[in-house]
């Protein structure tokens, strides 16, 4: 399944997509480069400060880091709260 395809699936069921790993979506650049800007994403990602927002602010936050509303859906709709957060 294609990446771009795999992050639709994602989106338009949910309920039935535990997660996904998204690698290499564009065939440019060397092996190298490609996964230096996979680990620069998601060190970017990770450096986010959503710990203790609620969803909406963690997806505003997110949004500030990621123009493409598609994206940072995509990423807000992948966080995981744990059952002691009241978010």
């Amino acid at each position: 399944m294609g990446a771009k395809t795999a992050m639709v699936t994602a989106t338009l069921f949910p309920d039935n997509v535990n997660g996904i790993i998204c690698l290499d979506t564009a065939p440019t650049g060397t092996q190298d480069d490609k996964k230096q800007l996979t680990v620069n994403t998601l060190d970017l990602i990770k450096g986010i400060p959503v710990a203790g927002k609620t969803r909406k602010g963690a997806l505003d936050l997110i949004k500030a880091e990621f123009k493409d509303e598609g994206i940072a859906n995509f990423i807000a709709n992948n966080l995981v709260y744990s059952e002691a957060d009241d978010h």
